[in-house]
């Protein structure tokens, strides 16, 4: 419950006395709005403005005797602003709100024998909306989130859709904000208003849109994991390994740069040449290949979360809602919406070192709002440039921190609201990534013993690389997609259209496989003799240009949320496209061309991926504790793909064609054990897409879709009035029809399906505020992934563990702010992450390499006021060498292993207008 704003950061002498003094005019205006409310724009405003400044410097109110006592309440479910004016009569209390923020929302009711407070939090639920208090006697409703209310200030309802008595204007309410010379502040202290009631001692309401609908995320009979933007951003994080390890169940697999990653949850890894397993969204857009053509598994997007809202984590299949490749689960990034009714400038910059590394590193980032027409019109611009330097040398090429890396991107989105039924979102996303050569060191893993794993140290000295062939990696990324709301009064419209194009450049070293082959094929090859060929062995360098065209449409109709039937319906078309060419060349150690046999093979594949889908879900309330939601997908797709290869190996040209449909579905019910605890139930299947193979002799010419079904249990709740949050789940999966690669005596990859897999654990997440300004999060996932048939193509046996995927990983952050004294506040953090051992490839498969367990610290150090904010922070500090994913056969020396960053050192500034 938030029902005070924290001390710290309210110290004003006489503000009682002013306070008192302004909620009397508020009273009397507010009487008045009641005989005015078709006309009176500018008094709602005023009235609007008064309560907003008074709410964020008014002295906290943290009982009353009204609050506290109980008394038998028993409001339908109906209109909110009507169930708040019968609460507000019957408490004797005064409740303002803005009428554009409760307009075309409802409320499931409330009952028993209730205080205030636990009333407020019934007719709240699932609304988005929550409360202080102004004093004894008024209550301010108010959104969670602003951006998540409206899109930048003007109200809509839950689903996106709008109510049939919209129209009404009650009495007793804040209206819509004008404008005037007096608004901006105003609404800067709301806005302040919001940070500050998210440093109390009471936790921070957090809103998803999960389920495709605006709602609390403890409300969500789903197991989620939410990242807040504003607080990567002051841990400093640059990409997706850094914190996707805080999340339970999630792991990270890093090939060695940013975008290069394999991305798993409760243990569905994908093998790196298929399509993914989770699926990635920004907003209502996916992103990324769902096709087996474009390495979709190894390729994810990983935006640095500068001017993001927030990161949300689907564990668990989602294809009733988002469709192919979510088998495993979704990450979502929610950015920063533009804001209608307020100037905003942010800037920062900051300078750091990296262990072993030369260089030093130095991001510099910055964000504007700006309204064009009050209430009407804004763009949002965003932008940053970072650096981070190498720190691995090359024993083989004498090369020096070779590791470098360049990321540079920005957002433009611009958001009009002509009306109050209408909004459209028009946004530009541009990231470029440009790696000198992957984070890769050379080491040695020793043969596992019967009894259990033994890992020596590095073979060579510390940050030490080998290789020959160049690991560089480039990739350019565009997003363009437009977003648009629709009240129909009855329901809601939207529509997502998008179009992302990106562009890769890969490069890899494949010499420890490959290079000692190339004497016998120099000597069996006519014009390749020792004059210009090696009789050592040589380089083998694989280049792959990879470029993706995607175009997305999605159609939904929603209902308004609150009743006692929710609904929501809608189609989705996808068409991509993607050319993949890969060069695979053959150099003597000095690196140069060998004649006759450079290149091996020249292969190009165009590949078409083509999808429709039909899906929606139904919730039906029994009770106003217990309902049940039920959800369908189906969806159908179409591919076609062409291999010509040339070359020393070419093989010519082949091409295939395959077409399947596929049903998913959902179901789950939740029960409300009290107003802050739930109870809830799961089963829901996810697929991966199949598609044609190249119709080699002896493989399938196509491979078919591989399904998962989830089952799982799940409690979550709010304890002492909203200062401790708890969400426990328990899931088991069952996988069937797993796509597996394999490669034929060619080099040439190919997909089948092969034995079945399944995955079951537990996974924590709790979040507790002991004291004002006192934060502590722990989570933990205890994951058991295992096959339970053999898979000869992996040289997987039934019981094996499944790649990528720790048994544990668990993760524990500390807060604490405190007021220095009436402007300066110092924040300090503390957080750690432990991910266990974990296998490169199926446990018992000859080229799998044990991945040891590792733990990582990170602290920060800050002072901040409302324009400044200056932070000390280390990442790593205790320099763990942590490796994240492994590669080359074991009998191969060195094995080559991606780390994560070595200790990082920085200093930061940023500020705020």
């Amino acid at each position: 419950m938030l029902e005070k704003i924290s001390s710290n950061k309210v110290s004003t002498a006489g503000t009682l006395t002013l306070f008192r003094a302004v909620r009397l005019l508020l009273l009397n205006s507010t009487f008045s709005l009641g005989l005015i409310t078709d006309a009176g724009g500018l008094a709602r405003a005023t009235i609007a403005a008064g309560t907003l400044w008074f709410y964020a410097s008014a002295p906290a109110v943290a009982s009353n005797s009204k609050a506290s006592s109980r008394k038998a309440t028993a409001i339908p479910p109906q209109e909110l602003w009507s169930a708040l004016q019968t609460l507000g009569k019957d408490r004797e209390l005064q409740v303002v709100y803005i009428w554009e923020e409760v307009r075309s929302l409802r409320t499931t009711g409330a009952s028993g024998d209730l205080t205030c407070d636990e009333a407020l939090q019934q007719l709240l639920r699932g609304t988005g909306l929550t409360y202080a208090y102004l004093d004894e006697k008024t209550i301010t409703v108010f959104p969670v989130h602003p951006t998540s209310s409206g899109e930048g200030g003007k109200g809509t309802s839950a689903s996106g859709g709008g109510d049939a008595g919209a129209s009404r204007s009650p009495p007793a309410t804040v209206g819509k904000s004008q404008s005037s010379g007096r608004d901006d502040v105003d609404l800067k202290a709301r806005r302040r208003t919001q940070e500050t009631l998210e440093t109390t001692e009471a936790l921070a309401q957090i809103v998803v849109t999960a389920q495709k609908r605006t709602e609390n995320v403890q409300e969500v009979p789903a197991s989620i994991s939410v990242l807040v933007g504003r607080q990567l951003e002051s841990q400093h994080v640059a990409q997706l390994t850094e914190y996707a390890s805080y999340v339970p169940g999630l792991q990270v697999d890093s090939h060695g740069t940013p975008g290069q990653a394999q991305i798993t949850l409760r243990g569905i890894a994908a093998d790196p040449y298929a399509s993914a397993t989770v699926g990635t969204y920004i907003d209502d857009i996916p992103v990324g290949s769902s096709s087996l053509f474009a390495q979709g598994s190894s390729f994810q997007l990983d935006l640095l979360p500068y001017d993001l809202d927030r990161i949300e984590i689907l564990r668990g299949p989602q294809g009733t809602l988002y469709g192919a490749s979510t088998m495993g689960g979704l990450l979502k990034y929610v950015t920063r919406a533009p804001r209608l009714d307020s100037l905003e400038i942010r800037a920062g910059a900051e300078t750091s070192t990296i262990k072993g590394a030369a260089g030093i590193g130095w991001t510099g980032r910055g964000s504007l709002n700006l309204p064009l027409i009050d209430d009407e019109l804004a763009i949002r611009v965003s932008t940053f440039d970072a650096y981070a330097p190498g720190y691995i040398n090359n024993f083989l090429t004498a090369r020096k921190d070779e590791n470098a890396v360049r990321e540079a991107g920005g957002r433009v989105q611009l958001l009009w609201h002509p009306t109050e039924r209408l909004s459209l979102k028009l946004q530009t996303l541009i990231q470029n990534i440009d790696a000198q050569a992957a984070a890769t060191v050379a080491v040695n893993f020793a043969p596992r013993l019967p009894t259990g794993i033994t890992i020596t140290g590095p073979t060579f000295a510390d940050l030490v690389g080998g290789h020959r062939a160049s690991t560089a990696f480039a990739q350019r990324l565009q997003v363009h997609a437009a977003t648009l709301n629709y009240d129909l009064g009855w329901a809601g419209l939207t529509s997502a259209t998008s179009y992302s194009r990106a562009s890769s450049r890969i490069s890899n070293d494949l010499s420890a496989s490959f290079g000692s082959k190339l004497p016998g094929l120099c000597r069996q090859t006519p014009g390749c003799t020792a004059a210009n060929g090696p009789l050592d062995p040589g380089v083998v360098s694989l280049y792959t240009p990879l470029e993706i065209k995607k175009v997305t449409q999605e159609l939904r109709v929603a209902s308004p949320a609150g009743r006692q039937v929710d609904w929501l319906v809608g189609l989705f078309y996808t068409d991509e496209r993607a050319a993949q060419d890969t060069t695979l060349g053959a150099q003597s150690v000095l690196g140069q061309p060998i004649l006759v046999l450079d290149p091996l093979a020249l292969l190009v594949e165009p590949s078409k991926y083509r999808e429709y889908a039909l899906f929606g879900d139904t919730t039906y309330r029994f009770t106003d504790t217990f309902d049940f939601t039920a959800g369908l997908r189906w969806a159908r797709n179409e591919q076609t793909s062409a291999h010509a290869a040339s070359g020393s190996l070419g093989i010519g040209t082949v091409s295939g064609r395959s077409d399947e449909s596929v049903a998913t579905y959902m179901a789950s019910p939740r029960l409300h054990l009290t107003p802050t605890t739930m109870l809830y139930g799961r089963i829901a299947s996810g697929y991966r897409p199949g598609g044609p193979n190249q119709p080699f002799a002896g493989i399938p010419a196509r491979v078919e879709a591989d399904q998962l079904v989830n089952y799982e249990f799940g409690v979550k709740s709010e304890l002492t009035n909203h200062k401790a949050l708890i969400d426990a789940t328990l899931f088991y999966i069952d996988w069937r029809n797993v796509q597996v690669g394999g490669v034929t005596q060619s080099g040439f990859n190919f997909n089948i399906n092969g034995g079945s897999a399944q995955s079951r654990g537990v996974e924590l997440a709790a979040e507790v505020s002991p004291l004002a300004g006192l934060r502590i999060g722990f989570g933990v996932a205890y994951t058991d992934a295992r096959l339970t048939q053999d898979i000869p193509p992996l040289g997987g046996l039934s019981g094996d563990r499944l790649a990528l995927t720790p048994k544990w990983n668990t993760a524990l952050t500390a807060g604490y702010e405190h007021a220095l004294n009436e402007r300066w506040n110092a924040q300090l953090s503390a957080d750690y992450r432990h991910v266990g051992e974990r296998f490169s490839q199926v446990e018992s498969s000859p080229t799998a390499a044990p991945l040891a367990a590792y733990g990582v610290a990170d602290l920060r150090a800050s002072i901040s006021n409302e324009r400044l904010t200056f932070a000390l922070f280390a990442k790593n500090v205790c320099d763990e060498r942590a490796y994240l994913t492994s590669f080359t056969a074991r009998a191969s020396n060195p094995l080559a292993a991606n780390i994560l960053q070595p200790r990082t050192l920085g200093v930061s500034l940023d500020v705020n207008f």
